[in-house]
This record gives structure tokens, C-alpha cells and sequence, in this order.
């Protein structure tokens, strides 16, 4: 029977990883004993339910952090830990073997910073017994590792999609869409991996085809904002283009936008696409990572492989009410069956069975 659980986190500052392991402490904590345990404390603490016990311990040597997380499993009996990104997969394992927990390992991203050792200490450790699930949020991320030679046992991986927000509404109908101006959306940090001077070009690519309709709308934060905000002014596009900066609440923007756009260079399962979908909203993104495992290309939204293709199918939309309805309502539909927190939670819940 599963009691008490231990969610283990490097951090509580933004990020996916982070966000998921916070969103999973919160839907368990329903009906288990959660701990979230991390490193280093952030801002998404404060988005924890007050049933939620948070532990901070000192980031030292792997030796002394086993045995600190063990007394931890011991002292409050714990009977599963899964563990989010790459120090505390490696710790949580070591701390499953001696205390005889079964431990969850839940990869996010692709290893561009895991070193050769590293990689050798995830690959063997990967083996140990107390080790049980191996999880990746995509398939193209699971593809990804096995091509790197991690070579994790076949029985062990398996893929657990990310949850969105819960919405409390469905897609909206035509007669509600935003009349004076078509809402094109996006939510992520603002990093050069987004490309968001694809979404300034998007402006000037509309302006030029004579639709004026529009406004683009730029959530997030990151290093790259105070040059992306300079280059809109200096093109005059602040009419068209948006930047609502860090938003800790999230919701209230997707329901004004009509569209989803997603430009990035590189994803693995972007919640920011998931939530879109789960508010209803048709999306267009590269065919990059995970994304064609979010949209059903014609049906949900559009995947396309070029510049050209990602102006033109956002044009299509901006001009279309019935499609983006059409679209939207079967990106709600396949969202909710596939990416919803209750899905999120049966899954976690019936896996956690399997061990304990």
C-alpha cells in the first residue's frame, strides 16, 4: 500500500522539470502523505498545497547526501521516491538501495551538460535493483538516450507524459472569440533556444500581406527580453507584439489567445502546449522533439518544417474562425485524454502500485 511518498527535486525555481515534480506533489497530496524534497528553494514553492511538506537539505558530497537522504526515508517512512533531473536521480537511487525504497527515475532533457562521467554514473546506476521506472515524457526523448549508448533495461523505461493546468472552462464558441484582434500566443522563457524573432518576423510578415488583425502576446521572462522589447521598438511593431513579462499565474492568458505559436529550435514536451490545448487553442510549432506527440498535424494544430510553413499556417488560422474553432475543440479533446493532471495521476498512482 503506498503512504508516504518523497518527490526529489534539484531546485524549486522555474523550469519544466521543477514545475511537473510541484504539480505531482500537489495532485498525490489528494489522498497520500507528500514530501517534496530539494536543494535549493524557490518561487514554485509558494504554488505547493499547504499538505505538501517541504525538506531543504545542503547540496554536499554524494556520500554525505545518501546517507542524509536515507535517514530522511527512515525517519519519515517513506515507502516510494521518484526522483526529477539528474543529482537526485543518481542520489535517490543509491539512498533506494539502502533502505530498500523502490526509486522512480523521471528524465526531462535531453544530456547536453552531462558529462562523460556523468553519463557512465546514470548508465550503471540506471541497473541497480532499488531502481524501478525509468521515465521520459516523450518518445523522442526515451529514442534519444538509447541512442546515446545509455543502454537502460527495455523493462524498466517507459513514457509518462507531463500534465497541464486544469481550466475551468471549454473552448470557447466563434461568438466568444476575441472580435477587434486575433491573439496569437506564447508562453516560455525567453531564451534563444524559443526563437522568438520568429514571432517579431510573423508581425512584419502580416503587416506586409496587409492583415492588421492581430496582436502577438509574449509571456515569460529570460536574458534575451530587454533585446526582443529594443528590437520591437526599433521596427515600430509595439502595436502588434506584447511582452506581459514573468506571469506566476498563467491561466487568464491563454483564455485571450485564439492561437498557440511555438517557435522554438528544440523541445521535449512543452507544457506551455499542452496547457494551450487544454484551453482549447489550435497550436503551430516545429517538428522538433515532442511536439508532434501534442498535435495531431490538421486536426489539432499544424507541425511544419520551415519559416515559410509557420507564417503561412498561422495566416490561415488568423483568417479562419470556424478552423481555429474546429482545430481547438480536438486539441481540447486529445489534451484532456492524454495530458490532463487526473490522467497525470492515475498513471503515477497505478505505477507507484507496482512497487510498493
Amino acid at each position: 500500500m503506498i503512504s508516504n511518498i518523497l518527490i526529489f527535486v534539484s531546485s524549486l525555481n522555474f523550469g519544466g522539470a521543477e514545475k511537473q515534480a510541484v504539480e505531482d506533489c500537489n495532485l498525490l497530496s489528494e489522498e497520500h502523505q507528500v514530501f517534496v524534497l530539494t536543494f535549493k528553494n524557490g518561487p514554485l514553492s509558494e504554488q505547493l498545497k499547504p499538505s505538501v511538506n517541504l525538506i531543504i537539505i545542503r547540496k554536499r558530497n554524494y556520500l554525505r547526501n545518501v546517507l542524509k537522504i536515507a535517514s530522511l526515508i527512515r525517519k519519515y517512512k517513506i515507502s516510494i521516491i521518484h526522483a526529477h533531473l539528474y543529482a537526485p536521480m543518481i542520489l535517490a537511487a543509491f539512498a533506494g538501495k539502502l533502505t530498500h525504497v523502490p526509486v522512480i527515475w523521471n528524465f526531462h532533457s535531453h544530456a547536453y551538460e552531462n558529462s562523460f562521467k556523468g553519463k557512465l554514473l546514470h548508465k550503471y546506476t540506471g541497473r541497480l535493483s532499488s531502481v524501478k521506472a525509468i521515465l521520459f515524457p516523450a518518445t523522442e526523448l526515451e529514442k534519444y538516450y538509447e541512442l546515446k549508448g545509455y543502454n537502460f533495461e527495455k523493462k524498466k523505461c517507459r513514457i509518462a507524459y507531463n500534465s497541464g493546468q486544469n481550466f475551468d472552462q471549454k473552448p470557447r464558441k466563434v461568438n466568444e472569440l476575441n472580435s477587434d484582434s486575433v491573439h496569437i500566443g506564447f508562453v516560455g522563457r525567453i531564451i534563444p533556444l524559443k526563437r522568438i524573432p520568429l514571432l517579431i518576423e510573423l508581425s512584419q510578415y502580416l503587416l506586409d500581406k496587409e492583415i492588421n488583425n492581430f496582436k502577438i502576446d509574449i509571456v515569460g521572462d529570460g536574458k534575451e527580453l530587454e533585446n526582443y522589447r529594443q528590437s520591437v521598438k526599433d521596427k515600430g511593431l509595439e502595436s502588434y507584439i506584447v511582452f506581459h513579462g514573468f506571469q506566476q499565474d498563467t491561466s487568464s492568458y491563454y483564455k485571450l489567445f485564439d492561437i498557440f505559436a511555438l517557435p522554438s529550435e528544440e523541445e521535449v514536451l512543452s507544457l506551455s502546449m499542452i496547457d494551450a490545448g487544454l484551453a482549447g487553442l489550435p497550436s503551430v510549432a516545429f517538428n522538433v522533439g515532442g511536439n508532434h506527440e501534442i498535435i495531431e498535424d490538421g486536426r489539432t494544430g499544424y507541425i511544419v518544417n520551415s519559416k515559410e510553413l509557420f507564417f503561412e499556417k498561422i495566416t490561415n488560422l488568423i483568417q479562419n474562425n470556424s478552423l481555429r474553432q474546429q482545430l481547438g475543440n480536438s486539441a481540447y479533446m486529445n489534451c484532456v485524454s492524454k495530458f490532463s493532471p487526473s490522467s497525470r495521476l492515475d498513471f503515477l498512482l497505478n505505477l507507484y502500485a507496482l512497487f510498493v
